[in-house]
């Protein structure tokens, strides 16, 4: 058996029976492994709250494809992830489309900056997460892009916005975000 790591951001253990190999291998042959592999990914750090759970809840039920890329990128000290409403495939229409006088989803792009996070938390940061878990301050800032992508309202009100002002971001889209993220105690 062997064991693996996938990365700092996700552990997953891969577990390869012991097999045997055919040598030399010739163009057209083919090999097929059984592999099982079990890991910790942001749905874990979600369910750490009451308030994470919810937001969890909300990304198990929504119909979007969600794509999450976490990266040990420092952005910069206030931007800890961002939700790309859609794709950049203009035949898909950008991965949105109009139901019921409604925008909705059908791919959203998050990108999780884990190195903003760890700077984040540090004891002498001074910084909006400071002293927290890495598990806790992920949580937070997963709760909070959740929001971009699961909330239709949310999402109608953005994408028409964008729409109607030149694919400019409307202005008070991390309201509601900020209302989720600020429910979690930080103290």
């Amino acid at each position: 058996m062997q064991v693996g790591k996938e990365s700092p951001l996700e552990i997953i253990s891969y577990s390869i029976p012991l097999h045997n190999m055919k040598y030399p291998i010739v163009y057209g042959d083919s090999l097929y492994i059984e592999f099982k592999g079990e890991g910790v990914y942001c749905g874990d750090h979600l369910s750490m709250t009451r308030i994470g759970i919810g937001q969890l809840q909300n990304l198990i039920n929504s119909s979007t494809k969600i794509h999450i890329e976490m990266t040990n990128e420092i952005k910069n000290s206030m931007t800890y992830g961002e939700t790309i409403q859609g794709n950049f495939d203009k035949n898909s229409n950008y991965g949105r489309y109009f139901v019921n006088g409604q925008y909705r989803l059908n791919d959203a792009n998050i990108k999780i900056y884990f190195g903003s996070i760890k700077e984040s938390i540090r004891s002498d940061s001074g910084l909006k997460y400071e002293g927290l878990p890495e598990d806790e301050a992920l949580g937070i800032v997963m709760s909070h892009e959740t929001v971009h992508f699961t909330n239709i309202t949310e999402i109608d009100a953005d994408i028409k916005y964008e729409v109607k002002h030149g694919g400019k971001p409307r202005p008070d889209r991390e309201v509601l975000p900020r209302e989720i993220e600020n429910k979690f105690d930080m103290n």
